[in-house]
């Protein structure tokens, strides 16, 4: 089991590391089965166009890659995206 809290306080630091994360690098293995598109400002997750699916660069504070699962963090929720299904989960922080 992912320990949450521990994932953000180890990378949720004073500012989203953003446009330093090497998006394409991480993800784009894992774009056609996980349903993941990288446009230029954002994160897109699944097929529906939903607002809660759409990630924008600039927030993102890490992603760690796993190895079942790759979680993409945010100051106040954690976007866990399962490798082999495509699921998605999202854990929102308690502040």
């Amino acid at each position: 089991m992912v320990d949450y809290n521990k994932l953000y306080n180890t990378y949720t630091t004073n500012k989203p590391a953003g446009k330093e994360i090497d998006f394409n690098a991480i993800l784009s293995p894992y774009a056609q089965q996980c349903n993941i598109v990288i446009t230029e400002d954002e994160i897109i997750l699944g097929t529906d166009n939903n607002p809660l699916n759409k990630l924008p660069q600039k927030n993102i504070f890490a992603i760690v890659e796993e190895e079942n699962e790759i979680h993409i963090i945010l100051r106040a929720s954690i976007y866990t995206i399962d490798k082999k299904t495509g699921a998605i989960r999202l854990n929102i922080r308690n502040l």
